[in-house]
């Protein structure tokens, strides 16, 4: 009986855990872009656009380029997790680097205006984040108790690009990018319960492991028109992701009994694992930007995004919840959402020195979000020519917003306070 009373108790225990990983792929880990140039000029590149990584801001930027380049970027990124409940704090730190972009651009030989190809492999959205907490409680003479939480993820989502762009008029670019999107989820949660003074006196350890890898295709199309010596606008339309998800998944629960004589030293152990195949579509995704020069060495640029999250979909039964019903919750919960980035790029007379500045937010797609809980962002880089044919471009992003959710039934309110750092290096070299 113990053992029965066990297992319904570890199932109650890991429900909260099971449906705390089920996060639309959407909306997990950070999205920033690719490349040092972009990311300084805070994102705002739709309409400059004048390097590989239009291939991902907008590939008609890509008519642009007449020699051939390639392009690799690399990254490291901090994140810092201050999570905290009452007056209990557990700071925690995320550290990665990792591959950025790669690419190739290929001009191909034309009497006027311009054809150019590209080929490359981005590192779009990252999984990598975590964050801990421990608190006691004593709320008797009889009963004490001491819990952590800890959470790890890890992984990311990439895509393979191959692009193309065509310089239709004088002013007037087009492009178009096939992105096969290839991905993969590390969800570990642990939860660890040490009683002391009550009378059914065990320490517990809950552990909740999901690995989901990812994959899709879908299109990116773009216009570039040039506005003389003032500058030019950019419109890009992305078709939705449908990701396609194999989750597989595993939970485990160890009890030890170091209080019940009939059980002392006893250990006590309930295992469960399965997969699930499912299919989640996000909305078209619309964009417009400008990039204007002011004076000969100052160009300003602006891009806004629109998405409607409420158009997301399941296609198929989801792991966690009823697929009617979730796709009922999108339209009720969710909202759409407008991202503006704004960025500026100087250029240092005489020594060619590009010094960049932005800022973006990311504002969440939920109706009950707060301000609070908007993700803002600060850059900032320099570009420089290290020679004729060979570009160094380094940027720095910082980030910081707030969140609160429900953690389980002993912590109803978790709050994070969450600051990021990233720093990215490009290097580009054109023949």
């Amino acid at each position: 009986m113990k053992q029965v009373i066990f297992i319904l108790l570890a199932g109650a225990l890991l429900l909260p855990g099971l449906a705390f990983g089920q996060t639309e792929v959407f909306f997990l880990g950070h999205q920033w872009g690719i490349g040092a140039k972009a990311l300084a000029m805070g994102g705002a590149f739709s309409a400059v656009a004048d390097d590989y990584t239009a291939s991902y801001w907008n590939p008609a930027g890509l008519a642009q380029i007449h020699r051939m380049e390639l392009l690799g970027s690399m990254s490291h990124f901090v994140m810092k997790n201050d999570a905290r409940y009452l007056q209990n704090s557990s700071p925690t730190e995320t550290n990665a680097t990792k591959l950025n972009a790669f690419g190739f651009v290929i001009p191909y030989p034309t009497y006027r205006g311009s054809l150019v190809f590209s080929v490359g492999y981005n590192r779009v959205r990252s999984f990598d984040e975590g964050f801990g907490i421990q608190h006691y409680f004593h709320p008797s003479e009889t009963t004490a108790y001491t819990q952590s939480y800890d959470e790890l993820e890890s992984g990311s989502l990439s895509n393979w690009i191959f692009s193309g762009a065509l310089e239709v008029t004088q002013n007037l670019a087009l492009g178009a990018s096939i992105n096969i999107w290839r991905g993969n989820d590390d969800y570990e949660w642990i939860r660890e319960y040490d009683s002391e003074l009550n009378l059914f006196d065990y320490d517990r350890t809950s552990n909740l492991n999901i690995e989901t890898k990812y994959h899709a295709v879908n299109f990116k199309l773009g216009a570039l028109y040039r506005l003389g010596i003032l500058g030019r606008i950019g419109v890009t339309m992305s078709t939705p992701v449908k990701l396609k998800a194999d989750e597989s998944w595993s939970q485990k629960v160890r009890d030890f009994d170091n209080y019940d004589p009939a059980y002392a030293d006893s250990v006590f152990e309930y295992k469960d694992y399965g997969n699930w195949d499912y299919s989640i579509k996000s909305p078209i995704i619309m964009g417009a930007g400008g990039a204007f020069t002011l004076f000969p060495n100052l160009v300003v640029s602006g891009d806004v995004e629109y998405s409607d999250w409420t158009q997301m979909k399941y296609e198929s039964e989801p792991s966690v919840g009823d697929q009617i019903e979730e796709n009922r919750k999108f339209k009720r919960e969710y909202r759409a959402t407008t991202q503006i980035h704004v960025g500026a790029e100087f250029t240092v007379p005489i020594v060619n020195l590009q010094l960049r500045g932005g800022f973006f937010n990311r504002p969440l797609p939920f109706k009950d979000a707060t301000k609070q809980q908007d993700r803002k962002f600060l850059t900032a880089g320099v570009g420089m020519l290290l020679d004729k044919q060979v570009k160094l471009d380094v940027a720095w992003l910082h980030g910081w917003w707030k969140d609160q959710s429900y953690l389980s039934e002993d912590i109803p309110m978790l709050t994070e306070k969450i600051e990021t750092d990233k720093i990215l290096a490009t290097i580009a070299f054109r023949f």
